[in-house]
Order: structure tokens, then sequence, then C-alpha cells
């Protein structure tokens, strides 16, 4: 007979319990209010994946985990309500009637809190799955029709630490001087927690400085390294952040240049549900539309019939691989114009002598009637969720470093987004 695995020990909510002044938890919030929503949302979800690597285990011994149940719940309705830090969410459990609801008595500090955000990336990915794919055989949602977007979101990294290959180097050299140094400062008397928080900051800062020279390479482009002075020496060199490697510095919608993430969305006409969320590195869009395809077919199993995007995606190439995929693309081609011998503007919608078989399809769909009506739902479809995840949501800025921790925080706010959504449809 096989043995039966021990059910993993949690603490969770008991909200029976009673205050000093005899209030119970349950009384905290009325019965409609949107905290019992977001639990029961919560609680509808397979969360398995979160409970797989809890070591208590009913029997034996140990201090119980806390319940991801509880901080996935506070998560989704902290990001609801535009909050991001985890002290602050942890400070609200204390203050806040719906957060403390949401608590329900079970001990926290902001490590916990932290620690799950972006501790359980596959789980949190598989959550975005789930629900899609339940919505999907409800035929509450279908993939007709797809609209992508990129919006630029900062980094928690600043523009002065971006440097150079050779100032790169000195501080690599100065660096791992200092962890040779760790055993000098710990003959000091030191007690062995500074000692290890000493040896843990030097040893980070090394290996930041290592991922920022090996980030370099990719950061290089052709059109950096034809531009030279009179001299014959680069005048742009490629440089890499020693706080975040991971980040770029790209223009923003306003113009400015400031490290930051390119996030790139794609969202289902009819529901205005996100069904995929990618984070990247590349500063343009032009090369996105792929990708965003393969994810969206590697997520739910299917690619969507037509796909929406602004002409920030114009690219010839990109334009054929779509075709080649069976998705009839809409773009604008507004920035696809040419001045001809005589100094006229060219109708960027006009066919062309020298048009591939995709690209003339493109322009002809795009001059047609039922494809400017098609296009025009755009900017409705896919620009609403960007400024929703940051007006409403709050998120300008990632408070986490490295592109697997801030694809898992993108990954929480579309699910807390497309909980508002559902809540919103009555579809919850």
């Amino acid at each position: 007979m096989k043995k039966t695995e021990p059910a993993p020990r949690v603490e969770t909510v008991n909200r029976k319990q009673h205050f000093l002044d005899a209030r119970d938890f349950d009384a905290l919030i009325p019965a409609d209010h949107p905290a019992r929503a977001v639990w029961a949302f919560v609680e509808r979800l397979d969360l398995s994946k979160f409970y797989e690597g809890i070591r208590a285990r009913e029997g034996g011994q140990g201090r119980s985990a806390t319940d991801p149940k509880v901080l996935l719940a506070l998560w989704l309705y902290g990001i609801s309500d535009g909050e991001g830090s985890a002290r602050e969410l942890v400070r609200l459990t204390e203050s806040h009637d719906a957060y403390r609801w949401l608590r329900g008595g079970v001990g926290l500090n902001h490590h916990t809190v932290s620690d799950f955000r972006t501790g359980h990336p596959e789980a949190v990915n598989e959550l975005l799955t789930q629900l899609l794919a339940s919505l999907l055989d409800a035929r509450l949602l279908t993939l007709h029709r797809v609209a992508q977007d990129g919006t630029k979101i900062r980094a928690n990294a600043g523009a002065a630490s971006f440097k150079r290959r050779e100032t790169l180097h000195k501080l690599l050299r100065t660096a791992r001087r200092q962890l040779r140094e760790v055993d000098e400062v710990a003959k000091q008397g030191n007690t062995e927690r500074k000692q290890a928080a000493v040896e843990r900051a030097a040893t980070e800062r090394a290996e930041r400085v290592e991922q920022a020279l090996a980030r370099l390479p990719l950061i290089r482009t052709p059109k950096a390294e034809k531009k030279r002075d009179a001299k014959g020496k680069k005048k742009s060199e490629p440089r890499a952040s020693t706080t975040d490697p991971d980040a770029r510095i790209m223009k923003d919608g306003g113009g400015g240049y400031r490290p930051s993430f390119n996030v790139q969305l794609a969202t289902e006409e009819d529901s205005g549900l996100i069904i995929e969320a990618q984070v990247t590195t590349a500063p343009a869009d032009n090369h996105q539309l792929v990708p965003m395809l393969d994810a969206i077919e590697k997520r739910l199993g299917e690619q969507p019939e037509q796909l929406l995007a602004d002409a920030g995606y114009i690219h010839f190439d990109s334009v054929e691989a779509v075709a080649e995929r069976d998705v009839e693309l809409f773009m604008s081609l507004d920035s696809n114009v040419v001045i001809d011998a005589d100094g006229r503007r060219v109708d960027p919608l006009e066919a062309r002598a020298s048009d591939r078989p995709a690209v003339a399809s493109l322009r002809r769909r795009m001059k047609s009637e039922s494809g400017r009506r098609i296009y025009a739902a755009r900017g409705r479809v896919a620009e609403l969720p960007n400024a929703a995840i940051k007006e409403r949501l709050g998120l300008r800025q990632f408070l986490v470093r490295g592109l697997p921790k801030v694809q898992t925080v993108m990954m929480l706010t579309v699910l807390a987004y497309n909980m508002q959504r559902l809540f919103s449809l009555g579809w919850a």
C-alpha cells in the first residue's frame, strides 16, 4: 500500500477568535466588502503548487508555515488597492480592518510577505493559465481578437549605476578585494551575525558587477558601434547597471530616458482581460509580435485569430512571421512614410513594387473600411490595461531587481487586474 504523505501544516485564519474588546474578526468588515470577494476568488484557485515546498507537516516537528492563501490574498488585495510595499502591507494588517480581516490573526513579518511575492514564479504563472483556461472552457473568453501594446516601467536602479566596461572592471577588482578583507573584519571582534552580513554584502556586490559585465555584449548594438568621433573613437559605449544588471536605459512616454523594463501586454478585446504579459529588456517594440504569439500559444494551446498593434511594431520580418502563423495582423503604417523624387509624401497604404506578399496584404487590409474599423478598437483594448496598471494599481516602478523577480511581480499584478476585471463583469 502506498504511504500517504502527511498534509502540509500551515498557520491559517481563525476569524472566530475574539479581541480583548470582544470584537471578532468576521465583524470587522461588512458582508459585501471587496476583501471578501478577493478571499472567495483565492479560495477557488488551485494553490497546490504553493504548498509543495512547505516542510512542516501534520504530525511532524517544526513551526507551522504561513498559509500561502493568506499571503496571496493580501498581495492581490494590496495590489488592487495600489499598494506594492511588503512593509506597508504588514503595517496595514495591523491598522486597516480589511487587511486585518484578510490576515485573520496569522503571524506575519515583512520578510515573509516580501519573499512570497517573488518566491513562487512558476506557481504564480500557473495561476494565470489556470484562470484563463477555466474561462476558455466556459466560453466566457475567446481568442478571436487580441491587442498588443508595450509600456515602460521604471526599474529599481538609478541612472548613475550604469557604468562602462572599464569602470566595471575597476569596481570588480575593488569588490574582490573587499571579499578578501572580510576575514580581517572578522578579527576585529565583530559578532558572527555582523560578520555574515558583511560577507553577504560584499559577495552580492561582486556578483552584481560580474552580471553587469556579462550583460554588456547584449546591450551593444550595431547602430551604437557606428557612432564614432573625428578621431575614430566610439562616441557611445554600452553601459550596464551595478544595481540591477537586467535594467536598460529606455525612452519613456514622456520623452525622457530612464532605467526601465519594456512590459508587453496582450489583451482580449471582448472581455478586456490580459491573456499574456512579457517583461523584456528590449527598448523597442518592433521585434515583440512573434514572441508574444509564441507565449500565448504556450500558455493556452492556441493563437489569436487577429492581432492589433500600433506603428511601433512595424518590422516587415515580423509582419511576414505573423502571416506564416495564420494570424491576421492589423497594424498602423503611419510611420512607414516615404518621400518620392519630387518631394511628395507617398501614402503608406499604397502598394509598392518592393513589398513582400505579407506586407502587401497588410497594406490592402489597412486601406479597407473593415480594416480601419477593426483597428479603431486597438486604443480602447490595448491602452486601458496599461493605464490601469500604472494609475489604479500604482505600478510605476518595480521594487524588486532582476528580470525573473520583475516578471513574477508583473504576473501578480496582471492577476490582480484580471480579478478586478472579472468582478466588474460579474463573472467571478
